[in-house]
């Protein structure tokens, strides 16, 4: 069985478990309570990686995250969002060619759609470097649509934000 090779804490990996702040595991870190635990690769896949149930045809579920490298595919399966590793959200079209981006650039920075409705990218040190503004609408789910169009939706399927490139070639 593999060893989880970063020393973080059983609260820090319980809470990123449960869709909780990164508040704990730097509290962990900087109090000096690190733990290294013997896990099986199933259990560290959700603390680490967004829960498979929060990634849905093309839909980012409320409580749901993309870690640097993780994508959000289109239904039709043509469109992808991208959380790339040098910290740039980036919607892209076939043959790769980017059609929208968040303009972030912190290296390992997470997307986040928070459960109080805020689409967020979160940099390292727990420090928000862009975000959508929907905060306030408990529920809402980050949808990537077959015609292009990002769009964060409240409950009842309100268009609340959208990068606006619906059809655009």
């Amino acid at each position: 069985m593999p060893y989880l090779r970063r020393a973080i804490s059983f609260t820090a990996v319980f809470a990123a478990a449960l869709g909780s702040s990164l508040l704990p595991a730097a509290a962990a870190q900087a109090a000096g309570v690190t733990t290294v635990h013997r896990l099986e690769p199933s259990a560290v896949a959700p603390a680490l990686g967004a829960p498979a149930a929060t990634r849905y045809r093309g839909r980012l579920l409320p409580g749901g995250r993309l870690n640097p490298g993780d994508r959000l595919v289109s239904p039709n399966r043509l469109n992808v969002l991208v959380m790339q590793q040098d910290g740039n959200l980036v919607e892209t079209i076939p043959r790769g060619r980017i059609v929208w981006q968040s303009g972030t650039h912190d290296p390992y920075s997470v997307l986040f759609m928070q459960n109080d409705g805020n689409l967020v990218v979160v940099a390292p040190g727990n420090r928000p470097v862009w975000a959508s503004g929907t905060a306030g609408r408990p529920g809402s789910d980050l949808e990537l649509q077959n015609d292009r169009n990002l769009v964060v939706y409240a409950p009842g399927h309100v268009a609340v934000w959208a990068n606006n490139i619906a059809g655009r070639p």
